[in-house]
This record gives C-alpha cells, sequence and structure tokens, in this order.
C-alpha cells in the first residue's frame, strides 16, 4: 500500500524557496529599470547631436554656394560674405533662423557660428571654413576651443578653380 504523504519532489516548492526567487528576480528587474533613464537620456543627447551637425552642415554648404572663383577674364569674383571672417546665428528646434538679439533671444535652442579664414599656403585663393552649432545655453561661455555636449563642428577648405 502507498503511503498517503506526497513525496518530496511532488511536495512543491516551499515558502522560503519562492521568496528567495522572488528576490532574485526583483534583483534583476530593478537593475533593467535603472537602464530606461540611461538610454532615454542617451537617445536625447543623439537627437540633439544629429540635428546640430544637420545644422551645421545646412549652414557649410549656404557658405560654400557663395561665389568665390574666376570670372571669364581670370579675376577672382568673391562674395562679399567670405570675406565677413565670422559670424553668430540662433536657430529655434524648428530649424528656422531667430533674429539675434543681445542677449540671445529665448526662442532659441541652438548657436551656430563660423568661421572664414584664408589659408596661409595660398591666402587669395584657399579659405578654410569652420561651422560650430551646439544647444544654446543661457549664461554660457562660448569662447574658446572648449567642445560642449551635443555639439557639432564641422569644416572644410574652399579653393577657386580657375575657368
Amino acid at each position: 500500500m502507498r503511503s498517503a504523504r506526497p513525496s518530496r519532489a511532488q511536495r512543491g516548492f516551499s515558502l522560503l524557496e519562492a521568496i528567495i526567487a522572488l528576490a532574485i528576480l526583483s534583483v534583476g528587474v530593478l537593475s533593467l529599470a535603472q537602464l530606461f533613464p540611461l538610454a532615454t537620456n542617451a537617445n536625447i543627447a543623439a537627437k540633439e547631436s544629429t540635428y546640430a551637425t544637420v545644422l551645421a552642415a545646412q549652414k557649410l554648404e549656404e557658405l560654400r554656394a557663395r561665389a568665390w572663383t574666376f570670372d571669364a577674364a581670370g579675376v577672382p569674383v568673391t562674395d562679399p560674405a567670405l570675406l565677413t571672417g565670422e559670424g553668430t546665428d540662433y536657430v529655434d528646434r524648428s530649424g528656422n533662423a531667430v533674429d539675434a538679439a543681445d542677449p540671445p533671444p529665448g526662442a532659441a535652442a541652438f548657436v551656430r557660428r563660423w568661421s572664414i579664414v584664408p589659408l596661409p599656403a595660398s591666402p587669395e585663393h584657399t579659405v578654410l571654413i569652420e561651422v560650430r552649432v551646439r544647444p544654446h545655453v543661457r549664461h554660457a561661455d562660448g569662447v574658446g576651443d572648449r567642445r560642449w555636449p551635443g555639439e557639432a563642428r564641422v569644416v572644410t577648405v574652399r579653393t577657386r578653380k580657375a575657368p
């Protein structure tokens, strides 16, 4: 005759085993939950950096489209905007230029700075164009070579080509 008492394998988990399994599961879930804010912040930073790069590329293409050639007689033709040396403008979150003011306008989401410098090897015919875009931060010092979080820096060389 068999005993009415179930064997150890048939009885299932004890309360202690269930509590230990629940504790291990809780630690794992809480560890994963901490990754969500980190991932969200990384996505926001990547979005700003990507958008800053697009804004820098747009300004760079705008400057490259300016006249920097020779005319039919071989005389250099230069758009005066390429001789200004540097400039700053402000852009909102939609990518539209915001009228510059001092202090910068409240709608500004990005600060876009550019510089145009003649190369010493051929100053009459070759310029270095650099565009830097960074998120607009109130009371931030934008001077120097410090790289800002989310900043994009695009550089190109423009050379006059003979006709």
